[in-house]
């Protein structure tokens, strides 16, 4: 039975391998040439893992891209906390654009390939699908603040804002804590 179980975390950590490779070869590539223009082929080939790999961890490049948007996502939230609630401080935005730096090139590089959008309604979906929205008020709400929060998150990182990181915290907290949003 040992050894069944040890081949059973073998292949989970072989899987999650494939998937960080895959993640990454696919940022290196979209760096390179357009989304829509890579190959399954050429992904596995830069990841250097089998198709087989591919196939056991992903049905499509786009699933690849939810991983990586809500990778990103997770690790600043471990980061900052919740935006969602009454805690949310002026500091918590500036730590929200401190570590949104952190992930300046991957950023950039989705924003280069068109995926913008995607981004926003992975987090859209991913914001809906939580259990402690308790009505529609607030689920527009926090669609809101997702959908101004990325936005400018976007703008400040193709440098299109000159604003600081400070600034802009300044701006997001007196918006949105005045408006309620974190209900």
């Amino acid at each position: 039975m040992g050894k069944v179980s040890e081949l059973k975390c073998s292949n989970k950590t072989a899987n999650q391998l494939a998937k960080q490779y895959l993640k990454k070869a696919l940022i290196s590539l979209m760096s390179q040439k357009d989304f829509n223009h890579i190959s399954i082929t050429e992904l596995v080939k830069e990841a250097n893992i089998s198709r087989e790999a591919y196939y056991n961890n992903y049905s499509s490049k786009n699933e690849i891209i939810k991983d990586i948007v809500l990778e990103i996502n997770f690790t600043i939230l471990d980061s900052v906390g919740r935006p969602f609630t009454k805690d949310v401080s002026l500091d918590w935005y500036l730590d929200l654009f401190t570590n949104v730096e952190k992930y300046q090139d991957t950023l950039l590089t989705l924003a280069n390939a068109g995926l913008q959008n995607d981004y926003i309604q992975i987090v859209n979906d991913y914001i809906l699908s939580k259990k402690d929205i308790k009505n529609d008020e607030i689920a527009c709400k926090r669609i809101l603040w997702n959908g101004g929060i990325q936005n400018l998150i976007w703008q400040w990182i193709k440098k299109k804002t000159k604003l600081t990181k400070e600034k802009i915290a300044m701006l997001c907290y007196d918006f949105f804590h005045k408006n309620q949003v974190y209900i």
